[in-house]
């Protein structure tokens, strides 16, 4: 298990890594990055006068 386990600077510089790629990803796409992002977000909650789907598997609805 010793193979593992990770000192907090290398913690870090792999957070670091991660980030900028997931950046690179949502600004480029997989041209910029190995990370592709599609940016997403929630404009506002649902209050209740949307349209939905609503779909049964074997008589439980989903």
């Amino acid at each position: 298990m010793a193979e593992f386990k990770l000192t907090n600077d290398t913690l870090r510089r792999m957070m670091a890594h991660m980030s900028r790629n997931m950046d690179k990803g949502l600004e480029g796409g997989p041209e910029k990055s190995t990370v592709a992002m599609l940016p997403s977000f929630v404009p506002e909650l649902p209050d209740g006068t949307g349209d939905c789907l609503h779909a049964y598997f074997q008589n439980h609805a989903v």
